[in-house]
């Protein structure tokens, strides 16, 4: 594929599948809301975030304010999420380790508190396929499913929660083999931890699992999880916790004055396929401030998440949270990763909406997050009958400011409709910038009503405001389309029915699909999965790329997308036979340079020898880690000659100069490996028949260049401490690799003693160095990897300085909250990280920790054109004066989201590259006119005397 189509099918994948979350971590999803794109930045001075008060806090073992406060994680908030009560189901499958084969007889059993405050305890029994299904469960969260077969110890999977009107599953969960877990905790310098306490959660297999449904994803971001089982370390820093289930685990580990560390591992049968693991604790970087109510009041006992970015492994949107709990006076203290670019804090607190903090920075200890109640909102769910929806999952996302600024501040509201359709939610004013409603019998609804540039793709039919009112009462109307049912069958190639797939529904961008259910042993399956059927067939499982997706055990992982045509739908169903390959088993062996076996080594299997994000995301058993002799097994992969409906996967006829027609690249599978201090490397290409054990070609992986360097101080003193950021261009194979797998996103080292540092395992390739000291300006520096070690480079940090100024009306009245740009002047040499604040009620600016250097400053603000000037940081105050926009302009611009909107509807039902293209540049222009109306060409360069 070349480099252009996987481009445009990036595009595609992109607007359809929100992969902004697997390519930019939380700042992709958060700023499709409007949150900041995780640029740099130094705040105006604002009363919401800036207080200073911040002094004299201990942490504790996860950076914590103390144990004085001791929160019941399940209880407290979850009784009064009353909002969130109602009736929801479970679903699981109980297999037999190993085997796989389904385990019938099983007894399951429920127990936990609702939401209304209702005590469960429920029984079933596993049928012969091993499923189990729970049909009328109270919502509530924090409940523990216990699992006891005969023979087989128990089996126990806490902190499960159930969705008022939906179907939980939890997939396939093996029983009959636990193993132990062990490992060991040192500190930076080698030196063993003890007494650091080590939790082991669940993890995700992959990143469509943790995507099903974004809505339960954002209501469930401020909750801490709990272990499956957790334990502290010895003397030695060695830590065993037995009785863990295989599976896809996380463990985390954090002691006192050190931030946690996050591994993502995968047990087997048999215990860690990559031997004991060794956890490093490092220091980190403080984030401290005080949680306060709208008049100021400290709030305590409110809990935090606090989300780092940065990371390229797109599952620590979940598992890598920072958790802490405000104490005394509302205060509360962290230890973060100070490499982190864009911090933001989820706050939970009992009476006020989840909240979205502002962005904030390693080393900041003067946070002040302020969190607003007072408004309410109502949110009526109707069908096309206008009789009331119960059971409707409702979300919504209430900006308080420029959310595309980095001190915008959101509000998070879920909840589900009771019996009248209505569901009640506290929060605090603002813009609406997101609705979603999901319904397993209906169409998923989605938009952006008070959004003002660009929006979610879907449609949203009812009255719904812009605004949440400051005071008494805001009514939002939505009105859903009854769906209709998916059913068919689940067959092998020669028509075999295959009984225990389980089939499910995933909406448009990981919003809303259906329940999950497994076909029955005729191959039978039934999804209530919310087709909204038109004429012509432009109807689609909720909105827009959704996909119906079957799974089952020695089978190819089967995904496609739904569009029905209304006139081929009968009485409210949709026939829909799937057809699935059997899954082949590949086998190989990973040595290092010298021919001896690579243990802990990840193994990913390339589909087709090429790239396919969905593949990829969707996982499917394609990936492992090798073993103490270096070999690994890789179950359920795709022939290579599968293609699949995969765009990504297609692959295009070559026509010779002479018109004749070139046979296209014969098929082939390949593996990528990675591990820790060697050179990502690719096997040789074979070929992968279906159902086949194939021996994959070895890997070796190389030790690769070292690069080593220095950072002064601008003095040219050594700067001690100072982070480094290694980065390489990277090709599109190992980048895709690299995003998708977590493990060379980036490199970044400390400097020693002497401002020294070195990053090893370097592959061939022009790379930069970004450095970072407290206090000054950051320094950056290119460099390339040839044949052996590059020379070593010196980096300088430069002298801080600040930019203040002041945007203003034509005659002078300020502009609040209007969004201001910084970026390298043309001409200047000096490195600068574009940065981005707002002005506050004075409609002053104020950027600090900039190189003293000209810069470019661009101003935009909603009503009026776009501004440029340029300033001297520790200059001249930048005095910038807004033209208000034309009100035709205003009329054109509301045209042009309307058409972006229909064009992000299309993608999901897109047939050929040809109309695929024809959409991508219809929707490049139209964002260049919008640009061109919010523009002027002739820039201010008036400047402040003062």
């Amino acid at each position: 594929m070349s480099r252009r189509a996987l481009g445009v099918s990036l595009l595609v994948f992109v607007a359809v599948l929100l992969a902004a979350l697997a390519l930019k971590g939380p700042r992709g999803v958060l700023g499709w809301f409007g949150v900041s794109d995780g640029s740099e930045s130094a705040k105006a001075p604002s009363e919401l975030e800036l207080d200073g008060a911040n002094a004299g806090m201990d942490g504790g073992p996860s950076g914590g304010p103390g144990k004085e406060l001791d929160v019941d994680r399940a209880g407290t908030l979850a009784s009064r999420r009353i909002e969130r009560r109602g009736v929801g189901g479970l679903a699981l499958k109980i297999i037999r380790s190993g085997s796989g084969a389904p385990v019938e007889g099983a007894a399951v059993l429920v127990t936990g508190t609702g939401h209304g405050g209702e005590e469960v305890r429920a029984t079933a029994v596993s049928d012969a396929q091993g499923a189990v299904k729970f049909e009328r469960l109270a919502a509530g969260q924090g409940y523990v499913v216990r699992i006891t077969a005969k023979s087989d110890p128990f089996l126990e999977r806490p902190d499960i929660e159930i969705r008022a009107g939906r179907d939980k599953d939890l997939g396939a969960i093996e029983i009959g083999a636990t193993a132990a877990l062990t490992g060991r905790v040192v500190d930076e310098a080698g030196k063993p931890v003890a007494g650091a306490e080590v939790r082991i959660l669940t993890g995700f297999e992959n990143v469509l699992e943790m995507m099903s449904n974004m809505a339960e994803m954002f209501g469930t971001l401020g909750r801490e999880p709990t272990p499956l089982a957790k334990g502290t370390t010895a003397d030695d820093g060695r830590f065993r916790l037995d009785g863990l289930p295989p599976g896809a685990l996380v463990i985390v580990a954090s002691a006192s004055g050190k931030r946690q560390t996050v591994l993502p591992v995968r047990m087997t049968a048999k215990g860690l396929a990559s031997g004991e693991p060794t956890l490093v604790l490092e220091t980190g970087s403080v984030i401290a401030g005080v949680v306060v109510d709208g008049l100021g009041a400290p709030i305590v006992g409110a809990r935090l998440a606090l989300l780092e970015t940065g990371d390229n492994d797109p599952t620590s949107f979940m598992t890598k949270r920072t958790f802490t709990t405000t104490g005394a006076e509302g205060r509360f203290r962290a230890l973060i990763d100070e490499s982190s670019r864009d911090v933001r804090a989820v706050v939970e607190a009992a009476g006020f909406p989840t909240t979205f903090s502002a962005s904030l920075k390693p080393g900041q200890e003067d946070a002040r997050i302020v969190l607003i109640g007072g408004a309410s909102v109502e949110v009526r769910c109707e069908d096309d009958a206008h009789a009331p929806v119960e059971g409707a999952q409702v979300a919504l996302m209430v900006a308080r400011g420029d959310m595309n600024a980095p001190d915008g501040v959101g509000g998070f509201l879920y909840g589900s409709t009771d019996a009248t359709g209505l569901v009640t939610f506290t929060s605090g004013p603002g813009k609406i910038e997101m609705v979603i409603v999901n319904h397993r019998d209906f169409a998923s609804v989605m938009g952006s009503p008070g959004r003002d540039r660009g929006g979610m793709p879907g449609k949203l039919d009812g009255d719904v405001p812009k605004e949440v009112a400051a005071t008494g009462v805001t009514k939002a109307l939505v009105t859903m389309h009854r769906g209709l049912v998916i059913r068919g069958k689940i067959l092998d190639a020669s028509g075999n029915p295959i009984a225990g797939a389980e089939v499910r529904t995933i909406g448009g961008m990981g919003f809303g699909g259906g329940a999950a259910n497994r076909s029955a042993a005729d191959g039978t399956y039934s999804v209530s999965g919310g087709v909204a059927a038109t004429e012509g067939g432009g109807g689609q499982v909720g909105v827009s790329g959704t996909m119906l997706i079957v799974k089952a055990a020695g089978w190819i992982q089967k995904s496609a997308s739904m569009s029905v045509d209304l006139s081929k739908a009968k009485a409210g169903e949709v026939l829909h036979d799937v057809t699935m390959l059997a899954g082949a088993v590949i086998r190989g062996k990973v040595l290092d340079a010298d021919g001896s076996p690579l243990v802990g080594a990840e193994v990913r299997v390339l589909a087709g020898g090429g790239f396919d994000p969905i593949s990829m995301m969707g996982g499917g058993g394609a990936r492992n880690l090798t073993g103490a002799d270096g070999s690994y097994e890789i179950r359920d992969v795709a022939p290579s000659d599968a293609g699949g409906d995969s765009p990504f996967m297609a692959r295009p006829v070559t026509t010779r100069p002479d018109g004749t027609t070139a046979e296209p690249e014969k098929p082939s599978t390949r593996v990528l490996v990675s591990a820790d201090d060697r050179v990502t490397a690719k096997s040789e290409p074979f070929f992968v028949a279906a159902g086949a054990t194939v021996e994959a070609p070895a890997v070796r992986l190389l030790a690769g260049a070292t690069l080593h360097g220095k950072v002064r101080e601008p003095s040219g003193r050594p700067a001690i401490g100072a982070s480094v950021e290694v980065s390489l261009d990277r090709s599109t194979e190992d980048f895709t690799f690299d995003t998708m797998s977590g493990r060379r996103g980036k490199r970044v080292v400390k400097t020693d003693a002497e401002g020294a540092f070195e990053v090893r395992a370097l592959a061939k390739a022009k790379g930069s160095a970004l450095a970072r000291g407290a206090g000054f300006a950051p320094a950056s520096v290119s460099f390339e990897v040839g044949d052996g070690d590059p020379a070593p480079i010196e980096l300088r940090l430069a002298e801080a300085g600040e930019l203040k100024g002041r945007i203003a009306t034509p005659n002078g009245e300020p502009v609040a909250g209007a969004s201001v740009r910084v970026e390298r002047a043309p001409g200047s040499d000096a490195y600068l990280e574009p940065a981005t604040a707002s002005t506050d009620k004075d409609g002053v600016f104020l950027f600090k920790g900039l190189p003293r250097t000209t810069v470019q400053v661009s101003v935009t603000a909603k009503g009026y054109r776009t501004r440029t000037a340029s300033g001297s940081v520790n200059g001249e105050a930048v005095d910038v004066r807004l033209d208000a926009r034309n009100p035709n302009d205003e009329r054109r611009r509301e045209e042009i989201q309307k058409e972006l909107q229909e064009i992000y509807a299309k993608f999901g039902t897109v047939k050929g590259d040809a109309e695929r293209n024809d959409l991508v540049q219809r929707m490049q222009a139209l964002q260049q006119e919008q640009r061109d109306m919010d523009s002027d060409a002739s820039p201010s360069t008036r400047v402040d005397p003062k």
